[in-house]
């Protein structure tokens, strides 16, 4: 009984805090989205009432990305390995990479591929680890592209086999996560102070995480001097 009732106690905590990390990652944007919307009602000019309205559905979309995502993890926590099936990782990283090259190339930055082996097919749940990939390349294109002038602005999605599994990582030349902070940061809502200017939640590398797990696999974040690794590694 006293077992019970500690998980139970921890998973009440758990609650409360994904909540209250909700409610305060939702405010911002919801102010936004209120303080836009009268200012569209007062618009009386054609052209400033369209830049209006598109101001009102690029935050509308903010919104509804980040309720998404908290519906995407809490259904991977919960899928049944009946839906896995053998899938080619190399195909999943191409099509990754088909998705998000033109976006790097658009925001000038170099966008490299590297296949450097090309391991069995694994029993995976497909769309699940293809969007955990899609929010490791975009959470590199959104933190890990540096500021400066002159430097290097690539990122770099590889796949490569290792002793404990396949690994699918993207590489970036940004700021990086401190190893004191990278628990933090694969925390639901997890957000550091540094990517509070970014508009979203933390959520991405949470889902990351839970996808990992899922397949026995794990998530790991680590230093590419400068830049960071974040690392999915699947058993093989």
């Amino acid at each position: 009984l006293n077992v019970m009732l500690g998980k139970l106690e921890g998973v009440m905590a758990e609650l409360r805090i994904v909540t209250d990390s909700l409610a305060h990652d939702l405010r911002s944007p919801l102010a936004r989205l209120r303080t836009k919307t009268e200012q569209a009602v007062l618009v009386s000019d054609p052209a400033q009432r369209d830049s209006a309205l598109g101001g009102l559905l690029a935050e509308t979309d903010l919104v509804m990305r980040m309720l998404t995502m908290v519906i995407e993890i809490s259904r991977s926590e919960s899928v049944s390995r009946d839906r896995f099936t053998l899938v080619e990782p190399a195909d999943l990283v191409k099509e990754v990479a088909e998705l998000y090259e033109p976006v790097a190339e658009d925001a000038g930055i170099r966008f490299v591929v590297a296949i450097d082996d090309r391991p069995a097919p694994l029993s995976l749940h497909r769309e699940l680890v293809s969007q955990a990939l899609a929010n490791l390349v975009d959470n590199a294109l959104k933190h890990g592209v540096p500021k400066q002038a002159g430097a290097e602005r690539e990122i770099v999605l590889r796949l490569c086999c290792r002793p404990d599994g396949v690994a699918i990582q993207v590489e970036d030349r940004g700021p990086g996560i401190a190893a004191r902070d990278r628990a933090q940061a694969m925390k639901r809502f997890g957000r550091l102070d540094s990517a509070r200017s970014t508009p979203g939640a933390g959520l991405g590398l949470a889902l990351i995480d839970t996808v990992a797990r899922l397949h026995g696999g794990r998530f790991e974040l680590a230093d590419n001097a400068p830049g960071l690794v974040a690392r999915l590694v699947l058993p093989g």
